[in-house]
């Protein structure tokens, strides 16, 4: 298959244009990969300023916990020592509780409320009392790991060596740092690592989706790190320029080759289809040949067009006599057949109100409800187009109100019956044993319960995908009386089933729902 002139054209300067193209594609690529690594490093910058900053926070409480260890006098009187304790916790939001430990480990005092120390904790902070290693403070976790505590020697207890130690949640070092300035959108977390000690000495990048990029920082205390992540930050700019500016160039002189073969080839020859266009929806008849402009290889064009132009316009009109007179024939046949159904369902309700039979009567109505199913299918085969098939939710909601009246009169049982259709179109061959298995199933049901009861069902047709449909009845009162069973063998159900294999569809009934489900495909989807 030949291709248009304007693609070749455009291919040819494509591929003309393509190392420059491939360069610029090459700059760009740098451009971006270092506007990212200038956007990543900044992330990281900002991780390890908020690990520095759980640094300062850390040694400001630890310089403030050894202050009031010397300012405050803590005797053995308990009272005295647990109020000085209550102080220090009032005056430092980020202590939870402050405990006196003595030189044995064990704690003579603590705040009231907060966390206490067990055992292990207090004997660790003592070891570091009696060591005096000339470090400010012993710095650890509790057992749960949710605490950092922070133990301080008594310089004013020179012979037993002893000290206090404030507990500091990592929830109140989280709330610390939320405090500090930073882009929106970015989240932080300080996180504790189980394992002893940590190998993490440098920010370490984390994976994180949606746009988003972050790091794990360590801080001072072994153990704790900061996990930071924000969205990638926007390009400046200048990186923006230097990332489009390459590619923009090459589209550019790209574009003005293609402007050049458009006034030149292009125009001419979108005036000629538009004149082509134009006769063949409003059957002008003037010559296309003077509009296509004095190239010789048009005019030459336009002239062979407009030889053909006019038989072609003479077919077509024979065409659409033909098609119009097969249409009013077609519809004919449908209000014909429509008018001799009606007479025939007339002579049947006749008949039953002559016969004195309970068994012939309902059997004269159920014939009437079949034909009457019948005669609606053809109703709406003259009155819809054709072509496009049966509406089928206009369809089925005049067979349900048939129904609702006729099998009350039929059968002795009142029907209600509810809906929902999707709107679809379906041949006639979809729509009349549809119709005939739907008024089967429904009259079936109905004919199972005592005269004088009545019955409630909601019928529903939805188009499940590609070209099928699912027709569900549903209700209390659906049994599946002509699908199983006796009913099987019954004049229902065998019409029940020809119907299906007529549909090439497939019927069954869930028993615990109360539902019966047919599964067809749409012939005019």
């Amino acid at each position: 298959m030949s291709k248009p002139l304007s693609r070749r054209v455009l291919t040819a300067l494509t591929i003309a244009l393509l190392p420059i193209g491939l360069i610029s594609a090459g700059l760009s690529a740098i451009s971006y990969d270092d506007a990212y690594r200038e956007s990543i490093a900044l992330i990281e910058r900002r991780a390890v300023r908020l690990a520095d900053e759980v640094d300062n926070i850390i040694t400001d409480e630890g310089l403030a916990l050894r202050a009031f260890s010397l300012r405050l006098d803590l005797d053995d009187n308990l009272n005295t020592c647990e109020a000085a304790l209550t102080r220090i916790v009032d005056l430092e939001p980020m202590f939870e509780s402050v405990s006196q430990i003595d030189a044995s480990g064990r704690v003579t005092c603590r705040s009231p409320g907060g966390p206490d120390l067990n055992a292990q904790e207090a004997r660790y902070a003592a070891k570091g009392f009696r060591e005096d290693n000339g470090r400010p403070g012993e710095l650890f976790f509790d057992a749960a790991r949710r605490n950092v505590i922070f133990a301080v020697r008594d310089r004013t207890a020179v012979s037993t060596p002893s000290g206090i130690a404030a507990v500091i949640p990592l929830t109140a070092l989280q709330a610390r740092l939320n405090e500090v300035s930073r882009p929106a959108g970015s989240r932080l977390a300080v996180q504790v690592t189980r394992e002893q000690p940590t190998s993490l000495e440098m920010p370490e990048p984390i994976v994180v989706s949606d746009g988003r990029y972050g790091f794990r920082a360590p801080t001072r205390i072994n153990g704790l790190m900061i996990e930071y992540d924000e969205p990638v930050p926007a390009f400046s700019a200048r990186r923006l320029a230097s990332i489009i500016a390459p590619p923009v160039m090459w589209l550019a002189a790209l574009a003005i080759a293609w402007l050049t073969l458009r006034r030149l080839v292009i125009r001419p020859l979108r005036t000629m289809q538009a004149g082509i266009d134009e006769r063949a929806r409003s059957g002008v008849v003037d010559p296309l040949e003077p509009r296509v402009g004095n190239t010789a290889e048009f005019a030459a064009f336009a002239a062979s067009y407009d030889s053909l132009a006019d038989k072609q316009r003479r077919d077509r009109e024979d065409r659409e006599a033909a098609l119009e007179k097969q249409q009013r024939l077609v519809r004919e046949v449908h209000h014909r057949v429509k008018n001799n159904l009606q007479i025939i369902t007339s002579l049947l309700s006749i008949k039953a109100r002559d016969t004195n039979v309970a068994g012939e009567r309902r059997a004269y109505g159920i014939i009437q409800m079949r034909v009457e199913a019948l005669a609606l299918v053809h109703r709406w085969l003259y009155a819809d187009d054709h072509a496009r098939g049966v509406d089928v939710g206009a369809l089925l909601n005049d067979l349900l109100a048939s129904l609702e009246s006729s099998i009350e009169n039929v059968v002795g049982v009142a029907v209600h019956l509810t809906n929902r259709f999707d709107r679809v179109f379906v041949g006639q061959d979809a729509a009349v044993p549809l119709s005939f298995l739907i008024t089967e199933l429904l009259a079936g049901e109905a004919a199972r319960l005592e005269p004088g009861l009545s019955m409630e069902a909601h019928v529903e047709l939805l188009r499940t995908d590609e070209g099928h449909g699912m027709l569900t009845i549903s209700g209390d009162d659906i049994g599946g009386a002509t699908l199983s069973g006796e009913g099987l063998r019954t004049a229902s159900g065998r019409i029940v089933q020809g119907m299906t294999r007529q549909l090439r569809g497939e019927l069954s009934y869930d028993e615990d729902a109360n539902t019966i489900m047919l599964s067809f495909r749409l012939g005019n989807e």
